[in-house]
Formats: structure tokens, C-alpha cells, sequence
């Protein structure tokens, strides 16, 4: 590295977050150690590992576990609802406004309601809507508004999941496939 205003070269290494510089044989140390943040806050009640986190629009937290459930938190910590519809654990996670979408190992994505923030905490068994179309577990979920979904999985395929008819689109209730270099359109009603 070269000082911009010297021109001497200097030698700069990072070990254990602290950088160590040198020029001209001269060994200088600058503490730069970096920041440790500690929690302020903890979300405890699944059962097993969580393997996703998503934060809404309204700053509240969605986790998802292998122990098969998805779960929302209010900014207290206290679990405002647990979504418990999966076959497998829950491995992606995405919200809107209003509903929460889950992917899971068991190949499926499911539509849940977001319980309204002064909630108590309740449990569900079966979410408002199920996406089909995956063989292999889902590994990511992405919103598109209200209207669809986009799923990614171990399969090798990404869908787009159309559950409401929209005025912008001229093909609605359908779904898109894509996998490696084939490109293939398959029509599902829903």
C-alpha cells in the first residue's frame, strides 16, 4: 500500500483485528481492533436450530426452525405466533405487509396472516394458502407484493407462484419454471 501523501510504500497486515503497519523497517502498531456488539435482545422457544430471520415492515422478527415452525416476535421478545403447517424444517422465510410466506424441506411453501402486533400469542395449524411444485426441499423465498411468490430449491428449480389475478400480467394464476438451460412454462390453476 502507498500513502497517498508520501509515496513511501508501506506494508500493512491484519491479524486478530488489529492492524499492523510498517515503512522503512520501522514496525508500528494501530489497535483496531474491531467493535464487539453484545445482544440486546433474545428470541427463545423453538425447539431446534433456527435456520432463518427476516425482519417485517414493522420491525418485527420471523424465524424459522427445524423443529417444523415458523414463529413471529414482537420487538419484547415474546413470540406474538407460531406457525406450525410443515412436514420439515423451515428453511426460508419472507413477509409483506399482511402475510408471512415459509419454504421448508418438505418441498413446499405455505401463505400465513400475520397476527397484528398487540397480539397474544396463538398457534396455527394451516396456513391461508399452499405452493406446490418443488421435488426438492425450498432454500429461498422471495415476495412479489400480494400477488405471487418466488420459490428457489435443491431441485434446481426456480418458480414463480401467481395467486391472485393482476391487471399488469397477461398470464395470471400461473406458474414459471426455470432449470439450468431448459425453459419450460407450466399453466396451474389455483
Amino acid at each position: 500500500v502507498s500513502t497517498q501523501s508520501t509515496g513511501k510504500q508501506v506494508n500493512v497486515v491484519m491479524s486478530k483485528g488489529v492492524i499492523k503497519a510498517s515503512s522503512g523497517g520501522k514496525n508500528k502498531s494501530l489497535d483496531s481492533r474491531l467493535a464487539i456488539i453484545t445482544p440486546v435482545l433474545s428470541f427463545q422457544g423453538h425447539e431446534d436450530s433456527v435456520r432463518c430471520i427476516f425482519v417485517t415492515p414493522f420491525d418485527e422478527i420471523i424465524t424459522g426452525s427445524d423443529d417444523h415452525t415458523a414463529r413471529q416476535w414482537d420487538l419484547y421478545g415474546r413470540c406474538v405466533k407460531t406457525f406450525s403447517g410443515h412436514n420439515g424444517p423451515v428453511t426460508a422465510v419472507c413477509c409483506n405487509d399482511s402475510h408471512l410466506y415459509t419454504g421448508s424441506e418438505d418441498t413446499r411453501a405455505i401463505k400465513w396472516s400475520l397476527a397484528p402486533s398487540d397480539a397474544v400469542h396463538e398457534e396455527v395449524w394451516q396456513g391461508a394458502l399452499e405452493f406446490s411444485g418443488h421435488e426438492g426441499a425450498i432454500s429461498s423465498i422471495c415476495c412479489m407484493g400480494d400477488a405471487g411468490l418466488c420459490t428457489g430449491s435443491l431441485d434446481g428449480l426456480s418458480l414463480i407462484h401467481i395467486s391472485e389475478p393482476t391487471r399488469l400480467l397477461s398470464i395470471s394464476y400461473a406458474v414459471f419454471c426455470l432449470k439450468k438451460k431448459k425453459k419450460y412454462l407450466l399453466l396451474t390453476l389455483m
